[in-house]
């Protein structure tokens, strides 16, 4: 594994620890547990801070590493989307299931390519989220 890959792999490493450390917060009964998350979550984004300076030496392609959303990369919201399946017309409404474990990062795509408003539920199909969106046409009143 050369130095880029292993920069890689440690982001990926942080970011992934930041999201599961973002619903510990909500979790958290009391002050005291609120504020170790939350320095642990600071703690993370300083680090996380100092491999990106190190990504960008390295020349790793942006993509891969700078944050445009709640501790995700464009690649990754990227891939997200495109479990949606939308065909030709990404800026339609959306009404899609999608494997529970990628609902978050999916609304969290939506609200990055489309603009918001997407809405998830527990589906009938065990696994899956029903995701839900009026899509980008409605969101700026096309």
């Amino acid at each position: 594994m050369d130095r880029n890959e292993m920069i890689v792999d440690s982001m990926n490493e942080l970011r992934e620890s930041m999201r599961g450390m973002t619903g510990d917060l909500s979790l958290a009964k009391t002050d005291a547990g609120r504020n170790a998350i939350s320095a642990a979550i600071k703690e993370a984004r300083r680090m996380y801070s100092v491999l990106a300076t190190e990504a960008k030496t390295a020349n790793v392609h942006p993509d891969t590493y700078q944050l445009v959303g709640a501790y995700y990369t464009h690649q990754e919201l990227h891939d997200a989307f495109g479990l949606l399946h939308l065909g030709d017309n990404w800026k339609a409404p959306i009404d899609a299931y999608v494997p529970t474990e990628f609902a978050s990062a999916v609304v969290e795509a939506i609200g990055y390519f489309c603009g918001g408003g997407a809405k998830t539920s527990s589906g009938f199909i065990p696994g899956f989220t029903l995701v839900q969106a009026p899509g980008y046409y409605a969101l700026i009143g096309a």
